[in-house]
């Protein structure tokens, strides 16, 4: 099979065929090596995908892509450095040879134009000299041209020119000083405000002072009236007094809860006394009352202890009668007699005469019982 390279027609880049086909050489065994490798690559992507297949496609993309980057690039890249090196020496070439005419040309041209260059200068100076003549009242005179203009026609266009120009200064100095004045008045009404607001200021700060003042005033009586609270009668008004009535007013409310608190303490002293010496009653009364109950038990105790004593005697006696009734009757003559008592008998000589007769009775008495 025989290389073909693209057509691509030399004459639309302005290049002969020979000198294309010159340019052309060391390509065409490139080409012939992509054909071989085209004819693979043809048979490889029809084929079954499988292991083999993948390895075959791989090494095959492999050298394409060499053939690109190692044949064609580098073709590419080798032709367009020389073609581009010589198309600088050239331009060199060409730059260092048309110095000489262009100047030849140049001096033939100053020559040929000299009277027209003559009255362009001259138009330049005049245009030049209007211009300088109305910069002063035009912003922007970069579209103005004097060189052809006629002298009435500059003068009217300066005069005109001239007059607004004036007039815009007139009108300008008129709205600067308009300006000026208000700033001045403004700053006349900001100092005025600014003095009217310190004067406020230095106010509130005084009221401010005044009320602090105050209310240090009224902390301090608050402190000084808090035990006198009860004695005092408007207690705000005693905080808004002057210092010299607050002073009196509070001796006077001190002096008088000090005589009431003195009092109080003497009355709280004296119904101490007196709980004291009721309590002293109380408690001599309670021992009185423990004394009398106590006796009182005594004497219960002494009575039920009689009675049950008397009773205990009684019942004994009672059991002596009747054992006595059951004895014979000389027995029951003897404790009859033996159970006589005189008593106790008084320091007196008629007394003891009577014991000793009773006594001797007594004996006689036992002995008629033991005849028996």
């Amino acid at each position: 099979m025989t290389a073909e390279l693209t057509k691509v027609d030399p004459k639309q880049y302005g290049l002969e065929e020979s000198k294309a086909t010159q340019m052309r050489e060391g390509l065409t065994p490139i080409i012939e090596e992509r054909m071989i490798l085209a004819e693979q690559y043809q048979r490889v992507i029809i084929q079954e995908l499988n292991d083999a297949t993948l390895k075959e496609a791989r090494e095959l993309r492999l050298k394409i892509r060499d053939n690109r980057t190692k044949g064609i690039e580098k073709w590419h890249s080798a032709n367009k450095e020389f073609y581009l090196r010589g198309g600088q020496f050239v331009d060199a070439i060409k730059k260092v040879e048309i110095l000489e005419n262009e100047r030849m040309e140049d001096n033939l041209l100053s020559i040929e134009k000299h009277f027209e260059n003559l009255e362009k200068e001259k138009q330049e100076a005049l245009h030049n000299q209007r211009l300088s003549l109305i910069t002063p009242y035009v912003e922007d005179t970069t579209a103005l041209d004097f060189r052809t203009m006629q002298d009435d026609v500059f003068e009217a266009f300066l005069s005109a020119k001239k007059s607004a120009f004036e007039a815009r200064i007139e009108a300008e100095k008129k709205a600067e000083a308009e300006r000026l004045e208000a700033i001045r008045i403004e700053n006349e009404r900001i100092e005025a405000q600014r003095i009217e607001n310190e004067r406020l200021k230095k106010e509130a700060e005084i009221k401010e002072s005044e009320l602090k003042r105050i209310e240090a005033i009224k902390a301090k009586r608050n402190n000084e009236l808090r035990p006198f609270i009860v004695f005092i009668r408007d207690y705000n008004a005693m905080l808004n007094m002057s210092d010299a009535d607050y002073k009196k007013e509070f001796e006077e409310i001190k002096k008088g809860a000090e005589l009431q608190w003195e009092f109080e303490r003497k009355e709280v002293i004296r119904k101490q006394q007196e709980e004291e010496r009721q309590q002293a009653i109380i408690e001599k009364q309670k021992i009185e009352n423990d004394r009398i109950a106590k006796e009182l038990r005594a004497k219960q105790d002494a009575e039920i202890q009689a009675t049950k004593e008397r009773e205990a005697l009684e019942l004994q006696a009672k059991k002596e009668a009747e054992k006595l009734a059951k004895a014979p009757i000389k027995k029951q003559l003897q404790v009859w007699v033996n159970e006589m008592n005189i008593g106790k008998v008084p320091e007196h000589d008629i007394a003891l005469e009577i014991k000793k007769k009773f006594d001797a009775f007594k004996l006689w008495s036992l002995q008629q019982i033991d005849s028996l």
